[in-house]
């Protein structure tokens, strides 16, 4: 489970435990999680150009009292399964997808492997589909008009994720909202590049 964490990734570090994750519901009894600990995953984000930086996070755990499912609290900047930011992740796939700069290109600029920038286009591209539906959906529920999308399947998938946020951030404020590859990550689910294929939240439900 995602929720939105307002503040950059270095200040959520800093705070540790006394981080004050907001009541989540569960998502399939909508019964409100009890705490359930903690754990550490690590996290990269870049500083500056080509500067990352790389550090452990505490991350909260709910428990469902009705399904009694454990449930993982990511704040919005984590991605399932991956070490780094949705920021960095998004940003490299939009310079190779829209900018067609070379994936190698894009690693060197960020100091990222080359091999970690492939692995996130081919799964873009696998993924396409399903996030250009997801976010279309979302879109058209909020508002938008996707009739002149690129044709193409991840330029189109990219597009819709644009569109869909504009119009969230139309009907619930920028604050709420936040930047573009945290709305496209917790849209998501907290997977848009998951292993898993994204689970998309619906238009009538607050982010």
């Amino acid at each position: 489970m995602v929720w939105v964490w307002p503040l950059g990734v270095g200040r959520y570090a800093e705070i540790g435990k006394r981080i004050e994750v907001p009541r989540q519901r569960c998502p399939t009894c909508e019964l409100l999680l009890v705490w359930w600990g903690w754990y550490r995953r690590m996290a990269r984000w870049l500083v500056g150009p080509g500067e990352l930086v790389e550090d452990l996070l505490w991350i909260r755990r709910g428990r469902c009292q009705g399904c009694k499912i454990v449930h993982a609290l990511l704040p919005d900047f984590l991605h399932e399964w991956r070490r780094d930011v949705v920021e960095t992740i998004g940003h490299a796939v939009a310079e190779v997808v829209e900018d067609g700069r070379a994936g190698v290109h894009v690693a060197v600029r960020m100091g990222l492997p080359l091999s970690t920038v492939r692995n996130w286009r081919a799964r873009h591209r696998q993924l396409a589909g399903a996030l250009f539906a997801g976010h279309g959906r979302l879109a058209v529920e909020l508002g938008a008009d996707l009739a002149h999308v690129p044709a193409n399947g991840e330029r189109a998938a990219l597009a819709a994720a644009r569109e869909s946020w504009e119009q969230a951030r139309r009907r619930w404020g920028e604050e709420l909202v936040g930047g573009l590859w945290r709305w496209w990550g917790r849209a998501a689910g907290g997977r848009p590049l998951g292993r898993r294929p994204p689970t998309f939240l619906g238009s009538s439900r607050s982010p």
